[in-house]
């Protein structure tokens, strides 16, 4: 667990290869874990090696098809390539009570034009705030594909305040590209001390 957890550490850093080599070895540590074979998958998401995360991911649901975490990053990779139908298709099974899949759900929707289904996510999210907790970085997600650029930085600004988990990974996230050029989604990650991906390369 101590080389998993430091591959996601330094891929939130943009530092893949150092991060592909340690969530390998983990996976050479506990072969049989699909947490860990999903993470593989993660990794090569976040370093933009699409693909190569597509088969991973498959290659885990091959074992267990309803594996969630496994069709969660499936799902973001395909939304990711600007496949929004098969983003879709994949989300949905891993969205029922999950709010980071039901935040990339509605992003795909909304890339899709189906406005009215991601706010319906939206109002999905709300309800579900009121039961648990749900990370801000969803809502940002989902506004963020809606063309609702201050409403997504406010939740943003709401992830970092909170200490959500997800809020470590914004500086390399693909689906916060469109904001790496604006100003508070920057102060943001100065906030974070995070690295920001510009054109496929890390800046610091």
């Amino acid at each position: 667990m101590a080389r998993f957890w430091r591959a996601i550490m330094l891929a939130a850093l943009g530092r893949f290869e150092e991060a592909h080599v340690e969530i390998l070895r983990a996976w050479y540590l506990d072969p049989l874990s699909l947490v860990i074979q999903t993470n593989v998958g993660f990794v090569l998401f976040e370093a933009r090696r699409y693909e190569e995360a597509v088969e991973r991911c498959l290659k885990v649901l091959e074992m267990d098809p309803g594996f969630a975490l496994a069709n969660f990053h499936l799902g973001r990779t395909y939304l990711a390539m600007g496949k929004y139908r098969d983003a879709v298709a994949v989300l949905e099974k891993a969205a029922s009570g999950f709010p980071g899949a039901m935040g990339f759900l509605g992003a795909a929707w909304a890339e899709m034009g189906r406005r009215d289904k991601a706010v319906e996510i939206l109002q999905d999210l709300e309800r579900l705030r009121a039961k648990q907790y749900v990370g801000p970085v969803a809502f940002a997600l989902v506004r963020l594909a809606l063309g609702e650029i201050d409403a997504a930085l406010d939740s943003l600004e709401e992830a970092f305040d909170t200490h959500e988990g997800a809020a470590a990974v914004l500086g390399v996230e693909p689906c916060m590209d469109r904001l790496r050029s604006n100003r508070r989604f920057n102060e943001l990650l100065r906030r974070l001390n995070l690295p920001s991906l510009q054109g496929g390369c890390v800046s610091p």
